[in-house]
């Protein structure tokens, strides 16, 4: 109970800096209360919903390649670094760090169990590229927003279903936004959570999770970027693109009896950035708020005044931020959990008969072990390019080691569905 407190959050944020020849990219945990740099991990460059916290590690997943790279709180050396099959632009994972779940930008959930990188399966959850992923503090609930204007509420055990299983649905599916999801903001459990969701249609939407229906329509004078609420839900904070942070207050009387329109007034708005916001945080107080923007800086608020009490100044474009517990940086690695290297995600056999994280494994009728199956499937991965071919390609390589006949070829595999064990 003593580590899930927030007994001292810092801040956490991604930017640019300009080295002597090129840009590199880091990520950066900051002491928002002194303006004092704490850490800085290099090579972490990503965008709005892709960069994640956990009690042990860091993840980023990197805009320019298909790959997650792994840091550990207490070291600023790249930990691991993993290839995706797919542009990861979302991440998000249960509170104890132990399932990692990746949108992708064709509209697919990967998920794997971080300890042992064994990987559940893809779930395809909408149409277009997954903008935000959000899992429920009770680990009961993940919520996904699409670029395609929709949310849907599913059970965190629809992707904890084996590959080749037959999926389930969606819970809840919401289609009142017209334009793509920008942020979900959700606290709380299954049973008292709202949901807070913001679109480029200059709205957030408050939804009852419960109950599965819309409470309250909130109109900004802009689109919002990203959203925060206070730990009571008092007040809700949206940071636009133009650079303003709006707060709409949560308190009215008959505010979630029915479908209730709400419009920002100017007087609750917090000036002061150039440029979009890309991430904003609230201390578990509320009495102060943190906010990044693109014109590269970070700004401490009074929430209550809307004043500006700290201004950190920094060299390029900040991409995301997270509010994290102050603990997390003094983690040494010897008490982190451990991560493995995740199973590819174009495996679709179940995990018992062709697990890559099993060393032991070995091919009916042949000496070979799973790094032969490995360093095949590496070699294939330019010309197969989905589940059902790397499958197919699997199975006649194991029908190459257990046959009696001459050798089979290694030409692309074109068709055949994974078969079941």
């Amino acid at each position: 109970l003593h580590d899930a407190l927030p007994i001292y959050s810092v801040l956490l944020a991604t930017l640019a800096v300009d080295g002597p020849t090129r840009t590199e990219t880091c990520i950066q945990a900051w002491e928002y209360a002194t303006g004092t740099q704490l850490r800085c991990f290099r090579g972490g460059g990503v965008m709005s919903h892709t960069l994640l916290a956990t009690p042990d590690y860091v993840y980023a997943a990197n805009p320019a390649k298909s790959a997650i790279q792994i840091w550990q709180w207490a070291a600023e050396p790249i930990h691991m670094k993993i290839p995706m099959a797919e542009k990861v632009v979302s991440l998000a994972s249960t509170l104890d760090g132990v399932f990692v779940l990746a949108g992708t930008d064709s509209g697919n959930v990967m998920t794997w169990e971080a300890a042992n990188g064994r990987y559940w399966g893809s779930l395809a959850c909408h149409f277009r590229a997954i903008n935000v992923i959000r899992v429920l503090a009770d680990n009961s609930f993940v919520i996904t927003g699409g670029d395609d204007g929709v949310i849907r509420v599913w059970a965190l055990g629809s992707f904890l279903i084996e590959p080749g299983a037959q999926k389930p649905p969606a819970i809840a599916t919401w289609t009142s936004h017209t334009l793509p999801i920008t942020d979900i903001f959700v606290q709380g459990t299954a049973v008292t959570a709202r949901v807070f969701s913001a679109s480029q249609d200059s709205t957030v939407k408050v939804w009852d999770l419960q109950a599965s229906t819309l409470l309250c329509n909130i109109h900004l004078p802009a689109p919002a970027c990203t959203l925060v609420c206070d730990a009571l839900e008092a007040w809700l904070y949206c940071g636009a693109s133009e650079g303003s942070i709006f707060r709409v207050s949560l308190l009215g009387s008959d505010q979630y009896l029915s479908p209730h329109d709400v419009r920002c007034e100017p007087s609750n708005t917090f000036a002061g950035h150039r440029k979009a916001i890309s991430g904003i945080g609230i201390s578990p107080d509320g009495n102060t708020l943190v906010s990044a923007s693109e014109d590269a800086t970070i700004r401490v608020w009074d929430a209550a005044s809307g004043m500006t009490t700290r201004i950190i100044s920094l060299s390029a474009p900040i991409t995301a931020l997270l509010l994290v517990n102050r603990s997390a940086l003094d983690r040494q690695p010897v008490s982190a959990a451990p991560v493995t290297v995740f199973d590819r995600a174009t495996i679709a056999k179940p995990h018992s008969h062709f697990s890559l994280s099993n060393p032991n494994f070995k091919l009916p009728g042949n000496k070979t072990d799973a790094e032969l199956l490995e360093q095949y499937l590496s070699s294939a991965e330019e010309n197969v390019e989905t589940e059902a071919q790397l499958a197919a390609a699997a199975d006649a390589l194991k029908e190459d080691r257990s046959g009696s006949g001459g050798p089979r070829s290694r030409g692309r595999s074109t068709g055949s569905s994974p078969r079941t064990s």
